[in-house]
């Protein structure tokens, strides 16, 4: 993809909400997808006064763009080298969840250099958070923003000694992304199927019935037989409630419940030659690192496509969004790092409160209005 495509236009919005200076002295600490709308949201930033060394960011194999990531470098962004790693015989979540603690300890002493003015945790997943949590630094003028329903989940039951804005349910966020977020899946699902010379699934299960669930049936029924199941019996969509039962029917099974959703111990049931696809976060709805480890063990490449116990794992188990230079949502993307402006924006402001608060509806739709008026014309 040619970076000059991506709209941006959201992004130059989303900066008019600035003063000129007002991220002066400001630390931000960030889990992200690197990709070309997270380099020039940061620019944006850096115009506001926001220093290219005191932004530190981490961030994932799936979704970090190689070209972005030398970018963030020759822009002076302290980006780690293992934004472009991983181990395909450890389980992604463990394997992150380590290197995450490593960033920090390694960043901790930045972190304790001065009195800033804020220091924000720009998170996806939740796990930077909850890590940052832990470290014996003060916690004084540290602010929070997580923009993930995965890192919500994993957070909303945890007792918090800082604030954290919450992006993820933010009504924004719910009107546009999940039919976004599906329909790059399903052209990046239908390419690996042409590329593996499969015909095309008839029958297609579903697993979670949330807001990316739900929407994923709406855009396909027309085209395949599709059923949707969640573990929850009020939320599930089918007469059988008991998966193992479900499991051998189906050509295709697609995973949105954001947690492992099939064990290794299922997949024994899978029909022969089963496509399992994520559109999900990270590897784990597939308990995927059980059928990477029938492979060579891989530490950079995260994107192959394999065929192990007689079913393929698209894209290494990862999420279907991302897949290789085809990750970023090209008239998408900035509005998602537009609503991570506003949640900048309005972490600057005191917040006395501990634990989520609600992304500012003002900003929220102030975003919404401009983002409607750029798709109608």
């Amino acid at each position: 993809m040619t970076h000059h495509k991506i709209n941006l236009s959201m992004i130059k919005a989303a900066s008019t909400l600035f003063e000129k200076g007002e991220l002066e002295n400001c630390l931000l600490i960030g889990v992200q997808h690197c990709l070309y709308t997270t380099f020039k949201m940061m620019e944006a930033l850096f115009d506001k006064g926001l220093a290219a060394e005191n932004i530190l960011l981490l961030g994932k194999c799936y979704s970090t763009d190689p070209s972005v990531f030398q970018m963030m470098r020759e822009k002076k962004i302290d980006i780690s080298e293992d934004s472009l790693k991983f181990d395909s015989h450890i389980a992604y979540d463990d394997y992150f969840d380590q290197k995450i603690k490593e960033f920090l300890q390694s960043k901790l002493q930045k972190i304790m250099s001065k009195n800033y003015r804020k220091i924000i945790i720009l998170d996806d997943g939740g796990a930077l958070i909850r890590k940052f949590q832990t470290f014996s630094c003060s916690l004084k003028n540290v602010i929070a923003i997580e923009q993930t329903s995965s890192g919500y989940n994993d957070l909303l039951h945890a007792n918090h000694q800082i604030p954290i804005i919450n992006v993820a349910r933010s009504k924004a966020k719910h009107i546009f992304e999940p039919k976004q977020i599906n329909l790059q899946a399903i052209e990046n699902i239908q390419k690996a199927i042409l590329h593996l010379n499969r015909p095309d699934p008839k029958k297609i299960l579903v697993l979670g019935n949330g807001s990316i669930g739900s929407a994923l049936k709406s855009l396909l029924e027309n085209k395949y037989q599709v059923d949707l199941y969640d573990i929850q019996a009020s939320k599930n969509r089918l007469a059988i409630h008991n998966l193992n039962k479900l499991l051998p029917d189906y050509d295709m099974i697609l995973g949105c419940s954001g947690k492992c959703s099939i064990g290794h111990k299922q997949h024994h049931l899978l029909k022969k030659d089963c496509i399992l696809a994520s559109i999900s976060s990270s590897d784990r709805e597939f308990d995927a690192v059980y059928l990477r480890r029938t492979k060579p063990r891989q530490t950079m490449n995260c994107f192959n496509d394999i065929y192990s116990h007689r079913v393929f794992l698209l894209n290494s188990g990862f999420p279907m969004t991302f897949v290789g230079k085809n990750a970023e949502i090209l008239n998408y993307s900035h509005f998602t790092r537009a609503l991570l402006m506003c949640a900048i924006k309005q972490s600057l402001k005191e917040h006395k409160k501990s634990g989520f608060i609600q992304l500012d509806e003002t900003l929220q739709n102030n975003m919404l209005n401009v983002f409607k008026n750029l798709e109608s014309s």
